[in-house]
Formats: C-alpha cells, structure tokens, sequence
C-alpha cells in the first residue's frame, strides 16, 4: 500500500498516519467497517437456504453493489438472493395502518419532533389535510392537550387515514408482488441507522416477520420494534 511501502513514509507525521483528504479516510476507516458489516450480515443469514435480502434505498445501495460483487466471488455457493429495495419510510409508514394501534405507534415518536410544526407532521404523516388547530408545534399541543389528548383528536380522522393507507397499501403489495417474493422466503431488510419504521411496516402489510439488520439503531427498542424482536445492529444504537 502506497502509505506504507516506504520506511520513511510517516516521518513528517512523527510516526502518526494523518488522513488529510477523504480518500483515505474512506481507504483506512470506512471500507474497513464497511467489510466488516457485510461479514456480520452473511454470518446472520447464512444458515437460511429461503432468505431474501431487500437492501433499503437509497442508503443501501452500496451495500447492495458490495453484495453484487462478493456473489461473482462465490457463485459456486449460492447467496440469497439481493434486492434494491425501493422504499419511501413514508409511504411504508402510511401503507401499514390497520388498526387504531398502528395510528398510535406513528404517533408514539412527536414528542421527539417537539420543536415541527404538528399540521404539517401529521398532514405529512398520514396524507390527511388536518384542520387549523393542529397549525402550532408539537410541543405546544402536547402542553395543552397531552399525549393523549393529541391521540384523540388524530383518531377522530380515522376513517379518512384508513382509506389513504388502504390506497397506499395496495399500490405497496403491487410493488412488493413484482419483486417474486415467494410466501416461504425469509425476509431480511439491510438499513443503515434505524428506527425500524420500514421492517415493522413491511410486517405488517405481508403479515410475517421482517428480520432488521442495521449499522446502527436509533432509539431501540421502541414502538416499531420492541426489546424481544430479532434485530442484528453492528454497532448497537
């Protein structure tokens, strides 16, 4: 390596490599972790001859580039099978909605967002035109109506979010049914820092269970994935 391949080479730095440009930080640093995750993603699913892994765009797609490269290297053991997953976290959110539960666990991270403005959080959220009383920001309508209260007056618009999340859904399925995903594969979803919002709303819409393997969690446990699921995190949160 051309950093190393002169005995003088970190003499100006007293001995210290110095990573002054991007490249080798990327060369040194990141491709290392990099490796190392793909390691620790093959280790999880190798014993699982039905896996499919769906690598999450768009933070996944050098990974899913990685992926595609180490299958040429070992073409003669077949990998599951790589798929670049298009995924808006949104649109997987609203797909998911089924029940006044799952209204309550899109709701159940505002207090974090204390500072937005709540109408355009939940307009967003829930694709419904919520009314003038929500236009303050989510800390003040937590001050004034609670958690609870905030909770109640989103599931008066309960039939309205879910027909969008129906529309939603079916138009996900579609997606999903294009990508011959069988009934009996196992489903692994590659995220790079997660709340787990995708895999808990994939599991719901296909009614089986989305195994979460991630750099990295935020949060974890909470409302989308609690302390008993299966999740592999390299780093933890």
């Amino acid at each position: 390596m051309k950093y190393f391949n002169n005995p003088f080479s970190l003499n100006t730095n007293k001995g210290k490599l110095q990573f002054n440009s991007a490249k080798m930080l990327s060369m040194f640093c990141c491709s290392a972790i990099t490796m190392k995750f793909i390691g620790c993603l093959l280790d999880v699913i190798k014993e699982d001859e039905k896996a499919v892994i769906l690598f999450v765009s768009r933070d996944g797609y050098f990974l899913y580039k990685i992926y595609r490269e180490i299958e040429k290297v070992y073409d003669k053991h077949r990998l599951p099978r790589p798929i670049y997953f298009y995924s808006s976290r949104q649109a997987a959110s609203i797909a998911s909605i089924q029940t006044e539960s799952d209204i309550q666990v899109l709701c159940s991270d505002l207090g974090e967002l204390d500072q937005n403005n709540l109408k355009d959080l939940l307009d967003l959220r829930f694709q419904v035109d919520f009314s003038d009383e929500f236009n303050i920001s989510v800390r003040e309508a937590l001050s004034i109506w609670g958690h609870d209260g905030l909770l109640r007056r989103v599931l008066i618009r309960k039939k309205e979010i879910f027909s969008k999340a129906k529309y939603f859904r079916q138009s996900y399925l579609k997606y999903v049914k294009k990508l011959q995903i069988e009934r009996d594969n196992s489903i692994y979803l590659i995220d790079m820092v997660t709340r787990g919002t995708v895999s808990f709303s994939l599991s719901r819409m296909l009614g089986k269970k989305v195994h979460l393997i991630a750099f990295g969690g935020l949060s974890l446990p909470n409302k989308y994935i609690p302390e008993d699921d299966d999740v592999s995190l390299l780093f933890g949160n």
